[in-house]
């Protein structure tokens, strides 16, 4: 091929490039480059220094989580706190706002009438205690009945009623105590009569038992060993024993080594219990009893009491005795009787 072929081809070639690379608009109708709408360019393409990633681009401190990012705890209200209270609204219905007035106003006096309530059963009850220890309420009559051996003074002042005292402090049981603390007094009963009376009924006890006494006296004893009180002469009708030891003053009560006598006196039958004059005591417990015939019985112990008393009846009875004869009845199966 020649040449100028060669050139022709060349020129052939870059019209069609030429042609080809003119692309018409069909916006505008004018011709456009293709390489400005989907290629770029090498200088418009290249990364720029501005582009690069700066400083300012890069993760900073402040843009770290902190201390107040991270999430806090609630902490639960404390006794100290104070109270919630929640605001409600200052529109309020009037009608509920002069309800609520009328409602606080009666409890308000409510608590009033409560109070002057407390207050005038308190001067009631301060006034009636008055009245009540006045002297009109007071043990201004007290009377006694059934008293033989004390007398009315001695029995009100045991009770504990010689001061006239208010009826309110009156009490009947320990009144009655101290009247029954009396030698002579068995039992006794209080009662209370308003406005201002008091009754004393006295049981006294009977003296069965008379004693040698200190001083030449003789002291009356009831059955149950009780001194009753000390009289110059020798009793009449009473048994009298003799015993280990002297008794003591009124109101006391008669030793043990004493009291098997004195339940031997007590319980002698009718039978014979005139003829005793006397229940003597010897040591060890051993009782004798002086007759009036005038003989001896021994009754040695307190035991068998009936069958010792059935046994001196029958002797006294059938048995023909002398002055000085001793009858034996210490054990009941075989009483016998020795001549003195």
């Amino acid at each position: 091929m020649s040449s100028t072929d060669t050139d022709t081809d060349t020129d052939t070639d870059t019209d069609r490039t030429t042609d080809t690379d003119r692309i018409t608009d069909p916006a505008t109708g004018e011709p456009s480059d293709p390489r400005s709408q989907g290629e770029p360019s090498n200088e418009a393409d290249a990364p720029t220094e501005t582009d690069a990633p700066t400083e300012t681009d890069a993760p900073t401190e402040t843009d770290a989580p902190t201390e107040t990012d991270a999430p806090t705890e609630i902490e639960p209200p404390s006794d100290t706190d104070p109270p919630f209270e929640i605001e409600l609204p200052s529109d309020i219905d009037p009608r509920i706002s002069a309800r609520r007035t009328e409602v606080a106003q009666q409890q308000e006096r409510r608590r009033q009438r409560l109070g002057a309530i407390l207050l005038t059963a308190v001067a009631a009850l301060t006034a009636g205690w008055a009245v009540l220890h006045s002297p009109l309420f007071a043990a201004r009559a007290v009377t006694v009945v059934g008293a033989t051996h004390e007398t009315a003074a001695q029995v009100v002042a045991a009770a504990g009623l010689a001061g006239h005292p208010p009826l309110m402090d009156v009490n009947s049981g320990a009144a009655a105590l101290g009247i029954e603390r009396l030698p002579w007094v068995r039992s006794a009963s209080v009662a209370v009569h308003w406005p201002d009376s008091v009754r004393i009924v006295v049981h006294d006890r009977v003296a069965q038992v008379v004693m040698s006494a200190s001083g030449g006296q003789w002291a009356e004893l009831s059955p149950g060993g009780r001194v009753l009180s000390d009289v110059a002469t020798q009793p009449v009708g009473l048994v009298v024993v003799v015993g280990p030891q002297p008794p003591g003053p009124p109101g006391s009560m008669l030793g043990a080594s004493d009291l098997v006598g004195l339940r031997i006196a007590s319980t002698l039958p009718p039978s014979f219990r005139a003829q005793v004059t006397e229940v003597r005591i010897e040591p060890g417990g051993w009782v004798q009893l002086e007759m009036t015939t005038p003989i001896v019985v021994d009754i040695g112990s307190a035991s068998q009491l009936p069958a010792k008393y059935e046994d001196v009846s029958a002797i006294l009875a059938g048995a023909t005795l002398h002055v000085g004869d001793i009858v034996d009845v210490s054990v009941p199966e075989a009483p016998s009787v020795t001549e003195g």
